[in-house]
């Protein structure tokens, strides 16, 4: 009776255990701690591209907004930590959902991987041991031997590899710098040669507008002075026209003696000549 007892007792106690591991497995966010330990060799191996933006949005994996935060990053190393940490703290599915679509981008690889680790983490939880899951496809040890993926690190390999990635080296800090005192350079030599070209275009149309103002001031004085000798022309016109009308004889001074004032015939130039006459009359004495 005792021992009825006690082996409903087990029986009790193992399946309270097996539901105790699979809400375990459901709440537990063990692919957040493989993400972490692969952090490095993720970050370096995955690449982003708009078809793999198009796929993680198909499958729910990100939204548009999480992917326009992902796309403000500078660097694409960044990008892919952004990516891994969105999936790094979403659920479990979420984490499927990601694992299948390296699948089909043809990282299957990387997503193998990934969801092995998070068994074995799984199963390690649960039971308490640290045999490791076998492989589900014949061939993976080959791949593994020409694909090799480096065990896995602390947490602190993260921060490491952020660190990494937005630092510089010193040489090619050192390049950097020197590129941008070349630049530099040639870019304060063109705002020179730029500056000058542009007071010697100053200095040349302010010459012209000098040359231009005293062409026009020279070409006004001309227009009055013509105007001017067209006036006169005109008076001096109506004048021969006056004397045209008109014998002039001028009262002798002398007796006997007269002046006859005549116009010839008009000159090419409008001017008219006059010819005078001086007459001697004789005195008849009866």
């Amino acid at each position: 009776m005792s021992r009825s007892v006690s082996n409903r007792k087990k029986k009790v106690t193992f399946r309270e255990q097996l539901n105790h591991c699979e809400k375990t497995g459901r709440r537990g966010n063990f692919h957040s701690n493989v993400i972490r330990s692969y952090f490095s060799f993720l970050v370096k191996q995955l690449k982003l591209s708009p078809p793999l933006y198009r796929s993680l949005k198909e499958k729910g994996v990100l939204t548009t907004d999480q992917i326009g935060q992902i796309e403000l990053e500078d660097l694409a190393e960044t990008k892919v930590a952004k990516l891994l940490e969105i999936v790094r703290n979403a659920d479990g599915h979420v984490f499927k959902s990601f694992c299948s679509v390296l699948r089909e981008m043809g990282f299957w690889y990387l997503a193998h991987t990934l969801q092995t680790a998070t068994e074995e983490k799984d199963y390690t939880s649960c039971t308490g041991s640290s045999k490791k899951a076998h492989m589900e496809m014949d061939d993976w040890n080959s791949v593994k031997l020409s694909n090799p993926m480096p065990e896995p690190g602390p947490a602190s390999n993260e921060k490491q590899t952020l660190k990494e990635i937005l630092l510089f080296s010193h040489v090619a800090y050192r390049n950097l710098k020197e590129d941008n005192i070349e630049l530099s350079q040639k870019v304060e030599h063109t705002r020179k040669e730029y500056l000058q070209r542009i007071k010697e275009l100053e200095e040349e149309l302010a010459s012209v507008s000098r040359e231009r103002d005293t062409i026009v001031r020279e070409r006004n004085i001309t227009v009055i002075e013509n105007q001017d000798l067209q006036n006169l022309n005109h008076e001096l016109q109506e004048l021969v026209i006056k004397l045209e009308n008109s014998r002039l004889n001028m009262t002798p001074r002398y007796p006997g003696h007269s002046v006859n004032v005549l116009p010839v015939k008009q000159l090419v130039d409008g001017r008219t000549s006059l010819l005078f006459t001086f007459n001697q009359h004789r005195q008849m004495f009866d």
